[in-house]
């Protein structure tokens, strides 16, 4: 039997659709899945967005709870008047010298309410001090704690210690305190 070329144009015509329709399928089921791995990955990145977040949140409230405890615990202690800022200027230098850091600068920052809103009636005002020294790590850990100790109302706020390789556990240090005062009468 022998193929009329009609035929031969029939067949071919629909061998091509069929592998036309089977690309589009092919490409559709393609696309598909990869729409429901992009949706997927999406939600996952927004699912460790919202993670993060939250755990940015929990820190944020800790570090509240943190400093808050730390305020009450200094409130059974007498806070010093604003006007004795160079006295406790000189207290933490004392202290870091004492200790064996060298101090490359100690600053103080403009004193500023508690509370924005009512400035007026807030008697508690902090100060930012900025200590830049050199020394070991662990003098300055003790030194910390004993500006803790002994002095009401000083919370650390920041603290970056950069160790220096050659010189056994000796580096820069700088310590960001807040100091608290009563402006009350």
């Amino acid at each position: 039997m022998k193929i009329s070329p009609p035929m031969v144009t029939i067949a071919g015509a629909l061998s091509v659709a069929a592998i036309v329709a089977g690309a589009y399928v092919i490409g559709l089921h393609s696309r598909s899945l990869a729409e429901d791995r992009e949706s997927t990955l999406a939600a996952q990145i927004a699912a460790y967005q919202r993670e993060s977040e939250d755990k940015d949140a929990r820190v944020r409230q800790l570090l509240a709870e943190i400093a808050a405890v730390e305020r009450e615990n200094d409130a059974g202690r007498a806070l010093r008047r604003p006007d004795a800022r160079n006295a406790v200027l000189a207290e933490i230098a004392e202290t870091a010298s004492a200790i064996g850091l060298q101090i490359d600068e100690l600053v103080p920052g403009a004193t500023v309410s508690q509370d924005e809103e009512s400035e007026a009636d807030d008697p508690v005002v902090a100060t930012p001090i900025s200590l830049r020294a050199r020394g070991r790590i662990t003098d300055t850990l003790r030194m910390i704690q004993d500006i803790h100790r002994t002095m009401p109302g000083i919370e650390v706020r920041t603290l970056s210690l950069t160790a220096d390789p050659f010189a056994q556990a000796e580096g820069s240090i700088s310590i960001g305190f807040v100091w608290y005062a009563d402006r009350a009468d």
